[in-house]
């Protein structure tokens, strides 16, 4: 009987064991998402046109043309994106994109005429924020 005893505490040990990896494992995949940035972008200027992302992960979307249409892509992996624009067709002559780039707590403007690609970063935890304006 004290064998059954200690046999029974023995294979609820074994079992616990066994289960603690499983519950370390989703606490590692939560903190590996908390980590996770973001990418808004978004469309003010009413002109359709072709954006993306690459770096880390690679992100695409058209915005349309849409006034204040956005993409959100997220979760970005943290580290530099090249970030690229261009429209599908041949834009109107004298077409301005003026841009601004929320990232870091600080903000950039860039003005392109026409296509054209900067790079940027995404920090764990935090959103980088791009608002393109087109002008004609």
């Amino acid at each position: 009987m004290g064998s059954a005893i200690r046999l029974g505490a023995l294979t609820a040990a074994v079992v616990s064991l066994a289960v603690l990896p499983a519950v370390g494992a989703g606490a590692t995949s939560s903190s590996a998402e908390e980590a996770a940035g973001a990418m808004f972008v978004c469309n003010h200027g009413g002109y359709g046109f072709d954006v993306y992302a690459d770096g880390p992960d690679s992100f695409t979307d058209d915005l349309a043309g849409s006034f204040n249409e956005c993409a959100n892509w997220a979760p970005a992996t943290p580290g530099t994106y090249q970030v690229g624009f261009s429209f599908p067709y041949a834009p109107p002559a004298g077409t301005l994109f003026q841009i601004r780039i929320k990232a870091d707590g600080t903000t950039t403007y860039r003005t392109f005429n026409g296509q054209g690609n900067f790079t940027t970063n995404v920090r764990p935890g935090r959103t980088t924020r791009i608002d393109f304006y087109i002008h004609k």
